[in-house]
């Protein structure tokens, strides 16, 4: 194991769980004036990038050398494949509400269809939570340190497999939709300008969609002559990456960065915030 490579992963997993947890604080404790308005979606969204980070660094610390503490180590091992599942259906989620928002022209979804772009995930989650438990506790032994010794995972291929499953059908569906999205905005010039051109929440959704995408690609498709432990390292890296280009996408919006920055709050200096729920996706 490169220790330079365990050093990248330890530091992409830890710098983006801080700003996302900055960010969802910064959003739940604003008041007044200043709060910041997201949908429910968007919540659940970066919650589930905060939960999947979590996961990752319960060995940190214990990736080098004797087995890491076994209690812990089952706890990831099942963990990590609902939390990755549950971000990427949640990522998933996010352009499918977007995608509704300018199939519409709307500025906001209905509760009904807010609820179900959560419920959905959180529930193929919790299935792929019971999966990796049942699997996970009937045999411990297949629970154990991957080869690149990041983190643990489960040897039995059902989890893992079911896992990426679930990855590539949300990476085709933010595909499809993101490609929809970008044509809906570029035929309609005139009706979106100003969406655009006053705020960038369209294009940083594109742009972290085609981030995920990239990623999902370079994970699945790997040299051949790559060892085991070298294909496990370039896996997790990039997916530890996607929890903290999430937040550098959504945590520079103009509300956010106002609240951060607060010896400059003059509304004035923030022209392009607009304060409509689409903003708000």
């Amino acid at each position: 194991m490169s220790r330079a490579a365990l050093a990248v992963f330890n530091v992409v997993v830890f710098l983006g769980l801080a700003l996302l947890i900055a960010i969802l604080a910064t959003a739940c404790f604003s008041r007044g004036s200043e709060r910041i308005h997201r949908t429910a979606t968007w919540f659940t969204l970066l919650s589930s990038g905060v939960l999947l980070n979590i996961v990752q660094v319960l060995v940190i610390g214990q990736q080098v050398g004797l087995a890491p503490n076994r209690p812990i180590c089952i706890a990831q091992g099942i963990l990590i494949y609902p939390t990755t599942s549950f971000f990427a259906l949640m990522c998933t989620s996010h352009i499918i509400q977007l995608y509704l928002l300018t199939r519409t022209g709307s500025l906001s979804l209905p509760p009904t269809d807010i609820l179900w772009l959560n419920i959905v995930p959180i529930s193929l989650s919790f299935l792929i939570f019971i999966l990796a438990t049942i699997i996970g506790l009937l045999d411990r032994s297949q629970v154990q340190r991957d080869p690149s010794g990041f983190r643990c995972h489960i040897a039995n291929p059902k989890a893992p497999d079911i896992t990426i499953a679930v990855s590539i059908t949300g990476g085709v569906i933010v595909l499809v939709l993101e490609g929809l999205v970008v044509a809906k905005l570029v035929h309609n010039r005139a009706l979106y300008y100003g969406m655009l051109s006053r705020n960038t929440l369209y294009i940083r959704t594109c742009i972290f969609n085609a981030i995920l995408f990239v990623a999902m690609l370079f994970g699945l498709w790997q040299p051949k002559n790559m060892t085991p432990s070298d294909k496990y390292v370039v896996s997790n890296i990039t997916l530890a990456i996607l929890p903290l280009a999430l937040g550098l996408m959504f945590g520079t919006q103009t509300d956010i960065l106002s609240a951060w920055i607060f010896w400059k709050r003059n509304k004035s200096s923030y022209p392009d915030l607009i304060m409509t729920p689409a903003t708000f996706v």
